[in-house]
């Protein structure tokens, strides 16, 4: 089930960040956001289980964080998505299954 607490803070750190990263296209943006909003999502009660902390106290806070950070991780792989070089990948692949 997904919690309120982490998710909207979550959102707004994830969007505070897509607002404030560097310039890239919208769609780089959004899936950026998104990504950024299920980390923090996702993420936030197992981290303060991990450093035990009290739930309803500091979930928007790390929501928020996550939500912001998370969005920084999606950056990364979205910049690894683009500067791969697919086509000498597939190349590589045909030519050692023989296809």
């Amino acid at each position: 089930m997904i919690e309120l607490k982490p998710l909207i803070p979550g959102l707004l750190g994830s969007g505070l960040a897509a607002v404030m990263g560097p310039k890239r296209g919208w769609l780089d943006r959004f899936i950026g956001f998104l990504v950024g909003a299920s980390i923090a999502t996702f993420c936030t009660l197992p981290v303060l289980e991990y450093f035990r902390l009290a739930h309803e106290t500091y979930a928007g806070g790390v929501g928020f964080v996550l939500g912001f950070f998370g969005m920084s991780i999606a950056d990364a792989g979205l910049r690894v998505f683009h500067d791969v070089k697919w086509a000498g990948i597939l190349d590589l692949i045909k030519s050692r299954t023989g296809g």
